[in-house]
């Protein structure tokens, strides 16, 4: 960062409108906070008026492209703690209890339930890996897997199957 000389001259030079060439307004410095998996980063950055242009914050461009108050890993890791909790509540006090990241239930659920659609979509696109797919679990010689569906279950629940060639003694005919 640029040394001042005077306490009155700012450290950077005002940007210009790019078409007129104006010099534009400057309109103060601004607060801006993002959550990372280290804790909370806030900047404070200086905003600039055009009239053609609106405001501006040259910073933001450097800082973060698409104004995202959370970063990725913090995404990730409210997603992987909810896997297991039986409400999102739950899911962020683990998060503030192991990785000390602050969440209240309801913006963790908004960033879980946001996130899978995107991964779907990279999946769809073939811009991540995937571990496995259902075509993998097909048996060698097995003609009768349904290969669009994978049925998984961890509630312990072990219910007999009645099919239709199981016979059931009520309702046979004599």
């Amino acid at each position: 960062m640029q040394k001042r000389v005077d306490a009155a001259e700012p450290p950077f030079p005002p940007p210009h409108h790019p078409t007129t060439g104006q010099r534009l307004a400057d309109k103060g410095r601004q607060s801006r906070s993002v959550l990372t998996i280290n804790g909370k980063i806030e900047t404070y950055r200086r905003w600039w008026y055009g009239l053609q242009l609106g405001s501006i914050a040259p910073a933001d461009e450097i800082l973060d492209c698409n104004g995202a108050t959370i970063t990725p890993g913090v995404v990730e890791m409210a997603c992987r703690v909810n896997v297991s909790p039986t409400s999102f509540v739950k899911a962020a006090a683990v998060l503030d209890r192991t990785a000390q990241v602050k969440l209240s239930g309801e913006r963790l659920r908004r960033q879980v339930e946001a996130a899978g659609p995107r991964v779907l979509e990279a999946q769809r696109n073939n811009t991540i890996d995937v571990t496995w797919h259902a075509k993998d679990c097909v048996e060698p010689g097995d003609k009768t897997w349904n290969k669009t569906r994978v049925y998984a279950g961890c509630d312990g629940v072990m219910v007999p199957i009645i099919t239709a060639t199981t016979t059931n003694p009520m309702t046979r005919r004599k």
